[in-house]
């Protein structure tokens, strides 16, 4: 996919209020997110708000950045850890795959790996309420 493509979705999702689940796969860390594109998303960025005081801000127009459309299965095979927890409705939906580019640690050598950010469109029907404790 190419970054205005991209950005085509997260224009279409801005426009009609979509709640959308953002979650990651970095070198020894992650996060799930649920939120909502902030209308007028640019390549340069993109901003995914969740409530009033968090957020996220996306730069589409990196070099090297890779940008897919894959379904839940993919990760199953690769990172089960990442939807272990998602109900059976959601490993149904195919959901934005943004690979950063590839990062020169101390040592010299590239990871083999990229960090990734993930982006779900959740369906109305979908309840994503917190859990009550």
């Amino acid at each position: 996919m190419k970054p205005e493509e991209v950005l085509g979705i997260f224009e279409k999702w801005a426009s009609e209020e979509i709640d959308v689940l953002c979650f990651s796969r970095f070198h020894g860390w992650g996060f799930n997110l649920l939120s909502r594109v902030v209308p007028f998303p640019t390549l340069s960025e993109t901003v995914f708000k969740a409530g009033e005081s968090a957020w996220l801000k996306l730069n589409l127009a990196m070099s090297d950045m890779i940008f897919e459309y894959r379904e839940p299965r993919s990760l199953e095979a690769t990172h089960p850890e990442l939807i272990a927890d998602w109900p059976p409705e959601l490993r149904e939906l195919s959901f934005l795959s943004v690979s950063f580019p590839l990062r020169l640690p101390p040592g010299g050598k590239l990871s083999p790996l990229r960090d990734q950010l993930f982006f779900l469109e959740l369906p109305p029907e979908i309840d994503t309420s917190p859990p009550s404790r």
